[in-house]
């Protein structure tokens, strides 16, 4: 017999909830893409055309099978960096950060070279490593015009990670309308990454976050219909698979995260009072 729910079928409950749950994410989205159009200005929003970088991240995407592919625009009069990001899904999400906020790609902005890195890989590179933020493979390329880097890519978690030096290549031919990627990589050396120029981000309170705790999207957060939201690009990874049900472990695996870097994620979240502890509640009637 069908289960119900104050009259209502609980699979029709269930459905209406993860509608509102993904109305909810494309609100976020909206909301960030529109705050980043407004910190551009249209003097750079016509030098680096917002639907040209969605086609070619989403090219990228689709030919190295990465899980994210991510391009960060550091702005010189801003205080955040801006990104686009192509997740697997198919969606692409847009993103305000600070720069210190994603160590990596800062590395690759300051030292203008890249990090060439997998797990299976023989090349050795100094700490920070990209496992230590929880990914299998990583490559972040610096985008160069003149002398000035005007973009850094990031492309995390290939499906085929012995490959690598292809999927550089790749990202190479696929972004050099953009700028000239330097990755200054020698044939049978090992591909290494200097030491940050700057400290890396403190350590994250859990705030008694635990691989078995279950989280939920805030569909109605208070908030400052201005304030600017923040949302890393691998924040939003997690953020499209809370639904509320799942312990963090569970939602870690799906989104391709690390169980500690998704608690630290998550944790994140919660300070900012877009995730809950439990399942949200507050549907539309």
């Amino acid at each position: 017999m069908e289960q119900t729910e104050n009259g209502r079928p609980v699979a029709n409950i269930e459905e209406e909830a993860q509608e509102e749950r993904k109305r909810y994410i494309t609100r976020l989205q909206r909301r960030a893409q529109s705050q980043i159009s407004t910190d551009l200005g249209a003097e750079l929003l016509q030098s680096q055309d917002d639907s040209q970088i969605a086609t070619l991240i989403r090219q990228v995407l689709e030919e190295t099978t990465a899980r994210r592919v991510t391009i960060f625009r550091p702005i010189a009069r801003g205080q955040r960096w801006h990104a686009a990001s192509a997740l697997a899904d198919g969606g692409l999400y847009f993103s305000l950060v600070p720069p210190e906020s994603v160590v990596l790609p800062m590395i690759v902005f300051s030292q203008r070279r890249s990090i060439v890195w997998s797990s299976t890989s023989r090349h050795e590179i100094p700490p920070p490593r990209p496992d230590e933020f929880g990914y299998r493979s990583y490559v972040g390329a610096p985008l160069i015009k003149g002398e000035e880097v005007v973009a850094i890519v990031e492309a995390v978690d290939f499906a085929q990670s012995e490959h690598i030096e292809k999927h550089l290549t790749v990202i190479e031919a696929r972004l050099t309308s953009l700028g000239k990627i330097d990755a200054k990589t020698v044939t049978g050396e090992p591909l290494r990454a200097p030491a940050p120029t700057i400290p890396a981000p403190p350590i994250t309170p859990t705030h008694g976050l635990t691989e078995e705790t279950v989280l939920d999207l805030v569909l109605r957060p208070s908030m400052d219909p201005d304030a600017i939201i923040e949302i890393a690009p691998h924040e939003w990874l997690l953020i499209n698979q809370l639904n509320g049900e799942r312990p963090l472990s569970e939602t870690a695996s799906v989104a391709g995260l690390g169980t500690q870097q998704a608690i630290a994620v998550a944790a994140l979240l919660l300070e900012r009072g877009l995730v809950k502890i439990g399942r949200e509640n507050r549907r539309r009637g």
